[in-house]
């Protein structure tokens, strides 16, 4: 089994349904930091999200779509 397919299984048990730019940090061990969404964000290149006042929130499942898509992109380039 990849590992991108644990880490997807692992998210999908783990993640509420709907988390803060800055939670996902804990669920990620630092594999994605929230800085990093922000500047993904910026160009256009994050995942689906939404502002609630100043915070940036993302749904389980479109993130985890978004994250599936780019480990595939990042693996077929290496």
């Amino acid at each position: 089994m990849k590992i991108q397919t644990i880490i997807i299984e692992q998210l999908t048990l783990s993640l509420p349904p709907v988390f803060t730019r800055r939670e996902i940090c804990k669920y990620l061990g630092g594999l994605i930091i929230a800085e990093g969404l922000a500047n993904l964000d910026c160009e256009g290149l994050g995942p689906p999200r939404v502002k609630v006042g100043r915070a940036v929130a993302y749904e389980k499942v479109s993130f985890l779509e978004w994250l599936s898509k780019r480990f595939s992109e990042e693996g077929s380039n290496g």
